[in-house]
């Protein structure tokens, strides 16, 4: 995160002055800035790891001569 020196002077810690890299908006509030919601959440981040995981299984059960993720032990 980071904020400009002329806006914190301005608005103070707890105005909208903090923009978060890799954001396309900025001029947050403290709170706002520090909450990861949306793409950037980690039920965001875990829900992306099983679509990914679900895709790969699927592939896995795709395969020619494979009819189970695991073979029996």
């Amino acid at each position: 995160m980071a904020c400009r020196l002329d806006r914190l002077q301005a608005d103070g810690p707890h105005g909208p002055i903090w923009w978060r890299y890799g954001r396309k908006h900025g001029g947050q509030t403290l709170t706002a800035a520090l909450d990861n919601n949306g793409y950037y959440s980690r039920d965001a981040y875990m829900a992306r790891g099983s679509c990914h995981e679900c895709r790969r299984e699927a592939v896995i059960r795709e395969r020619p001569g494979t009819s189970a993720l695991h073979s029996p032990g």
